[in-house]
Order: C-alpha cells, then sequence, then structure tokens
C-alpha cells in the first residue's frame, strides 16, 4: 500500500497502510505521520508512508508467528475488487491512474496512483480472517485521531485525514491517501469516511 505524509504525532503528520506498499502500515503501507507527505518529497516532514512501511512490518512478523492460524491471504486482486477510478474520482473529486493491485506482507492492496504531473494517490489495504483484528488494532494504535462512528463496526480517522482504518465483520481495511495538500484535515476526514463505507458496502 503510497501514502500521504503522516507521522505519528499530531498534526504534523502523512498508507497502512497501505500506497499499496505502505499497506503493511498497516500494513500498510498503508503509511506515516506528517500531513499528506510522499517519501519521495525529501524537503517534507516524515511521510504517512514511512509510518506505515513500519507498521507493516509490524504486523507482517507478527502475521507470520501466528503461521496457518491466520487462514488464507485474500488474492493480490481482491481489494481492487472493491472500487473503480470512477468511485475514487467521485469522492476525493480529481482523476488517478489504473488500479494497481498488490499483495504486501500477504495482505490485498490496490493503490490509484496520481496521474502524470499529479501528487495526489489513493490506497487500501485489506485483512480478512484472523488477520482482521490484528491489523485493525496496529493500525489504530499507530495513527494519532479519533473513533468514527456509522462505519463498520469499528473505525477511526487519523486528525490529518490522512489515513482511516475499518473492522467490518472479519475483514478489516487501512485507506491511506498521499499529498491533498490543498483539501484542509476536516474535508479530506470527511472524504475518507464516504470512501470507507463505500468499502464497506462492497465487502458482503
Amino acid at each position: 500500500m503510497t501514502a500521504r505524509r503522516r507521522t505519528p504525532s499530531p498534526r504534523a503528520r502523512s498508507l497502512a497502510v497501505l500506497a499499496p506498499s505502505c499497506v503493511a502500515l498497516l500494513l500498510v503501507g498503508a503509511c506515516s505521520s506528517s500531513k499528506r507527505a510522499s517519501t519521495s518529497t525529501p524537503t517534507q516532514t516524515p511521510s504517512v508512508t514511512s509510518t506505515a512501511t513500519a507498521t507493516e512490518a509490524a504486523i507482517g512478523a507478527a502475521t507470520q508467528a501466528a503461521g496457518s492460524s491466520t487462514g488464507s491471504p485474500p488474492g493480490a486482486s481482491a481489494a481492487c475488487s472493491l472500487a473503480s477510478n470512477a468511485d475514487v474520482k467521485s469522492v476525493y473529486g480529481e482523476d488517478f491512474g489504473a488500479a494497481q493491485a498488490s499483495s504486501p506482507g500477504g495482505y490485498s492492496a490496490c493503490l490509484f496512483p496520481p496521474p502524470a504531473g499529479g501528487v495526489d494517490s489513493v490506497s487500501f489495504t485489506v485483512a480478512t480472517g484472523a488477520q482482521a483484528q490484528l491489523f485493525y488494532s496496529t493500525n489504530e494504535s499507530g495513527y494519532t485521531g479519533k473513533p468514527v462512528s456509522g462505519v463498520g463496526d469499528k473505525a477511526f480517522v487519523s486528525d490529518d485525514g490522512g489515513a482511516i482504518g475499518v473492522l467490518s465483520g472479519n475483514t478489516a481495511f487501512l485507506v491511506h491517501v498521499v499529498g491533498f495538500e490543498r483539501v484542509p484535515p476536516a474535508t479530506l476526514q470527511t472524504m475518507q469516511q464516504t470512501f470507507a463505507k463505500l468499502l464497506v458496502s462492497r465487502l458482503h
């Protein structure tokens, strides 16, 4: 799962988990903590991607330790089957590149990269079965944020809006964005919740 800059510290952060490579943040990778910054921007504060990568690494280690008890991971294309470019554009208000599927840490991730000349991207990582609860709790503790009601069984959104994590039944996912520097945190949080609700509606 790329990412938007976000560091564990409050407003300083930008997945999860998860651009997908970020997902390990949750793996993701999912993802960092400074406000919407990509790891490719050396002049910005630590990015969400960096935080996500660390989180993902921790989750990946825990998953390997659990062995077969974690169940079979979803296929790399599973996450991308939950949303289309049109869905992402309708929520975040801009065009993105074609969806890119990956499976960081054994999770299923999907990245909608920025178009040529763009900087904003959206990615999300999905964990199922025995992995779901660990994935959710790891991401929740990796971001400074607040609980969100009305999205799945449990959800949280980061203070800067760069990440939102959801647990719904035996599935958990982390949506992480990079860029969106011109979007106020409160507005980005609303966008994230809207997209998360869309994903939840397609889980069952």
